[in-house]
């Protein structure tokens, strides 16, 4: 009985590192997307048309996009390329914090976005937020295996 169990625990984990590899994947696409279409995308009108109501809804917007993703850059890097904490969150935080730059940069060349920095540093403090949520969490976990 154990030895079916075991075989199967290791036919499922086979596709589990694409899988991560592919959320990882779609959530920076999504946040490229999403920060450098043009303005007249139904999509970026939706979002905007939503956010424009609430006080500050921009700077959430991109505060949430880019603390999620570094949630799921991290989440990626742990599981599918096996890093140490460390690491991983040195990658996540280096990357979310260039694909933040870059997106803000490039916006300059899509019709209806303009660069702003006030959503360069939503995006960095979303960043920079949910990569100090990991490092407590990390934290934690250790120091009740203590």
């Amino acid at each position: 009985m154990k030895k079916s169990t075991a075989l199967v625990r290791g036919r499922s984990q086979h596709w589990m590192p694409a899988l991560f590899w592919l959320t990882g994947a779609a959530a920076l696409v999504g946040v490229i997307a999403l920060t450098t279409l043009p303005g007249r995308v139904r999509v970026i009108n939706a979002v905007h048309n939503i956010l424009d109501h609430i006080f500050w809804g921009d700077m959430i917007g991109h505060f949430a996009l880019f603390a999620a993703l570094t949630f799921v850059l991290f989440w990626m890097l742990r599981r599918a390329a096996r890093l140490r904490v460390s690491l991983a969150l040195w990658l996540t935080v280096f990357t979310g914090v260039m694909i933040g730059g870059i997106t803000e940069y490039l916006q300059q060349y899509s019709p209806g976005r303009a660069v702003d920095r006030a959503d360069l540093m939503a995006n960095w403090l979303g960043v920079f937020a949910a990569a100090t949520v990991i490092m407590y969490a990390v934290l934690l976990v250790r120091l009740r295996k203590l």
